[in-house]
């Protein structure tokens, strides 16, 4: 079987920025305001120019993806195998961004007997050029009357000067000046061996292995990018490393039938066993005389640092399931495991997990049709679940306070090497714990055309596992991981899937609708609130969603000076009493008479309170098509794109067709634009101005294939031929003002729904692809 396809990608959405004469006019209004004289203002916003460059136009591109796949399966009575091999090659929609990975698979197992062996190996290696710093803030900061080269600058690059003073990064020199290449090759294999001891008992041992060998280089250029920002010497940064998982599991597996079927058990006990050895070597130099030789042997050893560390992880388990059915109607299961974890100290690194769960088919009771309307169904099973699992998802040895060495520090005036405490030690770190509870109902409704499913889940994970940012004066700037509380997500489920067959038309439909609330019960630092993101923008408190946007309320803008002199607390002094006509008005929800922060609020989290999706997959004939949607609803994310190019207090670009408050144009929406100390109240990080509906409806997949008729294939020597369109990220549906709403933000869980720049657009892909089979 030969499958491949070939495509194009591109960022579906770029956003309407100013041109050159549009912000020289922000501009200048903003040092007009600002008090400054014609004389003071830059000559860049005060002079005529030719140059109007569209960054998004300079960063983005039209990429490129083509993947290729052959893969050849057979067997017999006694044995089957697989062998597969592919390449897959991609060009960013961001420059100089690429990935390309190769990849080779084979499957085989074999029975004889009692006796049964298999294996599974999947080798693959991969190359990725990655981004540079924050491009896409960049993109949207910098100017447009700064060109992106300037052979007057050291390195070409174009930057801020004192007629341009942005001190925007040039994202194209980000891009350009610097390499971030990582490299991997992985092997992943698993093997088994199985043996019948019994007719009812059956010994099976598992063994696991996953190897990866990478190799990350970071190579910057002594190019500056930056105004008043010079970068005096070249830097590269090396990084080797390797990393060894072995699993080895032995179950024994039961199954039995009693009572001429009534009974049925099956069970499994046994133990795993996973060892992981991680190895780190890296290098650091800076200053090179001739940078075409980016060696770490061709860099000065002046600020030169070396290093590496092995890090092992160990964890052990026992477990054991019992299912139970009863006429295959009456349904029980019960489990348990204890799982012992190096992550944790010695006292803490064992926890005791289970879950149980029952499930009654009642459609199979004998009065099942002579109930009224529920007999209409075909089938129906209710059902309902509990359980604890365990969850160790944080570095190794985060219970310890790491010392960092070769630290140098002046003693008398000499330079004397020493050792620092690099994070604070938390022995009590402990095992965090996911509970899951589920109700459920599953229903076959036109003869099991239509099946529905229903839950209620209830889920809380205890003790956990976060990185707690802590103040600066506690001696360390690394947050260590804590078992910061409770948090618990409940909600509703509901899917149905349909199937339709009318002639040579087939027609599949599936829905699924996901509610989530989500709620901190308590927090494991004393009860106070941990904040996380931008300035503290996220806070995580007791009775609140984790990552609730914490931030001042803005209630308007000042229309007049009779209008800031109005706004006065209960002491009957102003409350804003700095402001000017055209500022922005802040709600004083303490009633303290001033604006501070203790007038925070939560103004919504990034935590969606629905997801769902749709799908259609239909066939006619040689015809065949799918279409398929998802989105997410009820959920906020704060836009820091928003706040670098609509705060008006600073010297980056904005976008087109804001229009600033004046007394001409009295806006409720946009303050006044003016430059440096006398805006930057209008640029508060801490504010709900930055936050917006982060709502979409997404065209996720659009296909359309066709299959060749038999006759036409045989003349190209194959058993089937299926050409077809498939179309990605088609279209999106949302009335958010950046790039993408599917966004993270920081890779924090406590500052969830912030977009911050750094996430790569989920790009628009159109491919044309083929599949034969011989």
């Amino acid at each position: 079987q030969l499958r491949t396809y070939y495509g194009y990608q591109d960022v579906p959405k770029r956003l309407n920025m100013m041109n050159a004469t549009q912000w020289k006019a922000l501009n200048l209004m903003a040092y007009q305001n600002a008090g400054f004289q014609p004389q003071d203002i830059p000559a860049g916003i005060t002079s005529s120019t030719t140059v109007n460059t569209n960054w998004q136009d300079a960063v983005f591109q039209r990429g490129a993806i083509q993947d290729y796949n052959l893969q050849m399966s057979g067997g017999s009575a006694t044995a089957d195998y697989l062998v597969s091999g592919g390449v897959l090659d991609q060009k960013g929609t961001i420059i100089t961004t690429t990935f390309r990975r190769y990849s080779f698979r084979v499957n085989s197992d074999a029975r004889s007997g009692r006796f049964s062996l298999g294996e599974n190996l999947a080798l693959s290696q991969g190359n990725q050029q990655g981004l540079n710093g924050y491009p896409l803030i960049d993109v949207v900061r910098m100017v447009p009357t700064i060109p992106v080269f300037d052979p007057s600058n050291a390195g070409g690059y174009g930057y801020g000067s004192t007629a341009n003073p942005t001190y925007g990064t040039n994202p194209v020199g980000e891009l350009q000046a610097q390499t971030n290449k990582y490299r991997s090759n992985q092997a992943i294999g698993t093997a088994f061996g199985e043996v019948e001891i019994l007719r009812n008992l059956r010994y099976r041992l598992n063994l696991g292995l996953n190897y990866n060998d990478s190799s990350a280089t970071n190579w910057r250029s002594i190019d500056q990018l930056r105004y008043l920002t010079p970068n005096p010497y070249a830097t590269l940064a090396d990084a080797r490393a390797d990393g060894t998982s072995l699993l080895y599991e032995n179950l024994l597996n039961f199954e039995d039938i009693y009572g001429t079927g009534a009974h049925r058990v099956t069970a499994v006990v046994g133990t795993t066993s996973q060892r992981v050895d991680y190895n780190r070597l890296f290098a650091f130099r800076q200053g090179f005389s001739d940078e075409t030789l980016r060696q770490i042997d061709a860099g000065s050893t002046s600020g030169a640092s070396n290093g590496g560390f092995s890090v092992p992880f160990r964890s052990n388990a026992v477990l054991g399931r019992v299912n139970y059915a009863l006429l295959d109607r009456y349904l029980f299961s019960v489990s348990g495991r204890r799982d012992c974890s190096s992550r944790f100290s010695p006292g803490n690194r064992c926890g005791n997990f289970g879950a149980g769960s029952i499930g009654w088919v009642a459609s199979d009771e004998h009065f099942f049709k002579s109930i009224p309307f529920v007999s209409r169904a075909s089938f129906v099973k209710l059902r309902a679940s509990t359980g604890v699992l365990g969850d160790q998802n944080i570095g190794d040895f985060a219970y310890v306070a790491p010392i960092g060495s070769n630290v140098n520090y002046i003693f008398n005036g000499t330079t004397a090497s020493g050792a620092i405490q690099q994070a604070l030690a938390n022995p009590n770190l402990r095992w965090q714990s996911n509970r899951s509870t589920d109700i459920g109902l599953d229903l076959g409704l036109l003869g099991s055309a239509l099946t529905v499913t229903a839950d209620y889940y209830n889920n809380t994970s205890d003790h956990l596992l976060v990185s707690a940012p802590i103040p600066p004066s506690l001696g360390s700037s690394v947050n260590p991981v804590i078992n910061a509380g409770k948090v618990r997500n409940a909600g509703f489920e509901l899917g149905a899937n349909d199937h339709l067959e009318r002639g040579k038309l087939q027609f599949n439909t599936s829905v699924n609708v996901t509610s989530t609330r989500n709620k901190v019960l308590s927090l494991g630092n004393g009860g106070q609130p941990i904040f996380a993101g931008i300035s503290g923008v996220s806070r995580s408190a007791v009775g609140s969603p984790i990552g609730e946007f914490y931030v001042k309320h803005v209630t308007g803008i000042f229309q007049s000076a009779a209008d800031v002199a109005n706004y006065k607390g209960s002491n009957g002094q102003p409350i804003q009493p700095g402001a000017q006509p055209g500022d922005i008005k802040y709600a004083d929800l303490n009633g303290d008479g001033t604006i501070n922060e203790k007038d925070r609020y939560n103004a919504g989290n990034g935590i969606p309170k629905l997801t769902g999706g749709l799908f259609f997959d239909a066939r006619y004939g040689a015809f065949d098509a799918g279409i398929n949607f998802r989105g997410s609803y009820g959920y906020k994310i704060f836009n820091v794109v928003k706040w670098w190019t609509e705060r008006m207090d600073d010297l980056n670009n904005s976008r087109s067709g804001l229009q600033p408050w004046t007394t001409q144009n009295p806006s409720t929406t946009t303050p006044r634009a003016v430059f440096g100390a006398a805006g930057a109240a209008n640029g508060d990080v801490v504010s709900d101005r930055w936050i917006e509906k982060g709502d979409y409806t997404r065209l996720q997949n659009l296909i359309l294939g066709y299959t060749l008729p038999q006759r036409l294939s045989q003349r190209f020597y194959t058993g089937s031929t299926r050409v077809y369109l498939n179309m990605q990220n088609l279209y999106t549906w949302t009335k958010y003002s950046n790039w993408d709403p599917e966004i993270l933000g920081f890779g924090d869980p406590l500052a969830r729904g912030i977009d911050d720049g750094f996430i790569y657009p989920n790009p628009r892909t159109i491919t044309v692809g083929l599949d034969l089979r011989m």
